[in-house]
């Protein structure tokens, strides 16, 4: 090992201090499953801890039965497994919606459904509205 200078000290800690970053990073993506090329089976429990809320199990076994969370069964096992990317996409879909953005699914959705011409207000959750549009 050679021997340091004291001009040369920032910069040998500014490089450690990098190293000790990119370690960071890579123990942390290890520990959370963060693996690029495999994805990560739950059980309930692990699925209980990896959550933000940490639900009982209970909470889960009603998501499941309500079809809300993605699940996954081996042939006629009870057990119930969870794919780490399913649930994942399951929490970035969990967001609340706008209004705005009910408003335009709504009206979407009724011009879909129906080729009759019907009337409905503008803003529709809004009381105060008397304005109406044609869909």
């Amino acid at each position: 090992m050679e021997r340091l200078t004291f001009e040369e000290l920032p910069r040998v800690v500014q490089e450690l201090q990098e190293k000790i970053d990119r370690l960071t990073r890579l123990v942390e993506n290890f520990a959370y499953g963060n693996l690029p090329d495999k994805d990560i089976w739950f059980d309930i429990k692990q699925l209980s801890e990896y959550l933000p809320d940490h639900p009982v199990t209970k909470t889960i076994y009603k998501k499941v039965g309500k079809n809300i969370l993605p699940y996954h069964r081996r042939g006629d096992s009870k057990h119930l497994y969870f794919l780490k990317s399913e649930i994942d996409q399951y929490l970035k879909e969990g967001k609340k919606k706008k209004q705005k953005e009910i408003a335009e699914e709504v009206d979407t959705l009724l011009s879909k459904t129906s080729k009759r011409r019907k009337r409905i207000p503008v803003n529709f959750l809004d009381k105060e509205t008397t304005k109406f549009r044609d869909s």
